[in-house]
C-alpha cells in the first residue's frame, strides 16, 4: 500500500440535488464537482449518475478520519453523522446539495491505493487493478488498465514469437506498467500535497527506477542543468510534484486565447519544449491568467508523453511493434 495515500472514503447517494453548470460551458450542464475541504484534510466529490441520483463522497487521510471520529461528541457518533459533518467543510458542495435528500446508507472504504512489487514474471503479467490502483480523483484506472493490457499482449506475443526471451519480455512489461503508474502517481501526490497544506508525501513511496524512466526528460528542467545529477533527491521529488500539480491550474477558453495573443502561440503549444516554473514566472510577469495557462500546458506535457509513446518509448532495450498480425517487441 502507498502510505502517502492512506485515505478513507465515505459516500452516499442523494436525490433532488441541484446541478453544477460551469459558466460559459452550456454543453457541460450537470457536470461533476470536486472541492478541497476547508480544513485541508481531504476533498469531496459530487457526481451526477444516470438514474437521476448523485454520488456524494468525502475523502480524507486515515489519520484525520480517526481523529475526527474520536472527537465526535453527543448521542450520535455514527458514520452517517461523521459523513454529514464533514460535508460541511465543502461549502460549494453544500450549495449544490440544496434541498436534496440522502437516499441511501453511508458506505466506507479505505487503504485502496496500492501497487504490486512486480508486474510481471515467468509466464504471467499483471494488468489493471491486479497491478496497481492509485486514487479515484483522476480516473486514471482505465488508462492504466489499457496501457497495461497492450504491454502484456505485446510482451507475451514477443515471447511466443521468440523476438526476445521470456525474461526480457517480462522485464519490458514490468518497466512499462511501473513507469505509467509513476507518472500518474506523481501528479496525484502533487495535488494532494496542495490540498493537505503542503504536507510532503513519503519519499520511500516512489520507486526510484520508475521515477527515472517516467520523468528523466524533466530532470534537467527541475534541476536547472543539462548535466543533472542522476540520483533522485528528496527535493527533486517535491519539485517534480509541484510542477505536475499545475496540470489542474484554473484556466478557460478566454484566458488561453489571451495568453496566445499576448505571448504567441509557442507559449501554449503542447509541442514546444517544456518550460521550467521559473521560466514561466519570468515570462508571465504579473499576468496571473497567462501564468496559469502556461503552467498547465507545461505540466501536461509529461502526461502527453505517457499517452503518445506506446510505439516509441524504449523499456529495457525494447519498444512495442503495433502492426496488425505482427504485435510484439523490437530490440532497440
Amino acid at each position: 500500500f502507498n502510505s502517502s495515500l492512506r485515505n478513507v472514503a465515505c459516500w452516499g447517494y442523494w436525490k433532488n440535488t441541484s446541478k453544477y453548470a460551469p459558466e460559459g460551458f452550456p454543453d457541460r450542464n450537470n457536470a461533476p464537482w470536486f472541492e478541497a475541504m476547508t480544513d485541508e484534510t481531504g476533498w469531496c466529490w459530487f457526481i451526477p449518475l444516470h438514474n437521476g441520483t448523485t454520488s456524494v463522497g468525502v475523502v480524507m487521510t486515515e489519520v484525520a478520519s480517526i481523529s475526527k471520529k474520536k472527537a465526535m461528541s453527543g448521542d450520535d457518533t455514527s458514520l452517517k453523522a461523521h459523513y454529514l459533518a464533514e460535508l460541511q467543510r465543502a461549502p460549494g458542495l453544500i450549495k449544490l446539495l440544496g434541498d436534496g435528500e440522502l437516499a441511501s446508507e453511508i458506505k466506507s472504504a479505505g487503504d485502496y491505493s496500492y501497487s504490486a512489487t512486480a508486474y510481471a514474471g515467468p509466464n504471467y503479467r499483471l494488468v489493471g487493478d491486479a497491478a496497481a490502483f492509485i486514487d479515484p480523483f483522476f480516473s486514471s484506472g482505465v488508462h492504466l488498465a489499457l496501457t497495461g493490457a497492450l504491454s502484456a499482449a505485446s510482451s507475451i506475443a514477443a515471447s511466443i514469437r521468440k523476438q526476445c526471451t521470456e525474461k526480457e519480455a517480462a522485464n519490458f512489461h514490468d518497466a512499462k506498467v511501473g513507469t505509467s503508474y509513476t507518472r500518474f502517481l506523481l501528479v496525484v501526490l502533487g495535488v494532494y500535497k496542495q490540498i493537505k497544506a503542503q504536507e510532503s508525501p513519503v519519499f520511500s513511496d516512489i520507486n526510484e527506477d520508475n521515477f527515472d524512466r517516467a520523468f528523466n526528460f524533466l530532470r534537467p528542467i527541475i534541476q536547472g542543468a543539462a548535466d543533472a545529477d542522476p540520483k533522485m533527491t528528496e527535493q527533486e521529488l517535491q519539485d517534480t510534484m509541484d510542477f505536475c500539480q499545475n496540470v489542474f491550474a484554473p484556466t478557460d477558453v478566454t484566458t488561453v486565447e489571451h495568453t496566445s495573443k499576448k505571448f504567441g502561440a509557442e507559449a501554449i503549444s503542447p509541442d514546444a519544449p517544456i518550460m521550467s516554473v521559473a521560466s514561466v514566472m519570468k515570462l508571465a510577469g504579473s499576468d496571473e491568467d497567462a501564468k496559469n495557462v502556461m503552467l498547465k500546458v507545461n505540466a501536461r506535457k509529461p502526461l502527453a508523453e505517457m499517452y503518445g509513446c506506446n510505439s516509441t518509448e524504449i523499456m529495457g532495450g525494447f519498444y512495442m511493434r503495433m502492426e496488425q498480425g505482427l504485435l510484439g517487441l523490437v530490440r532497440a
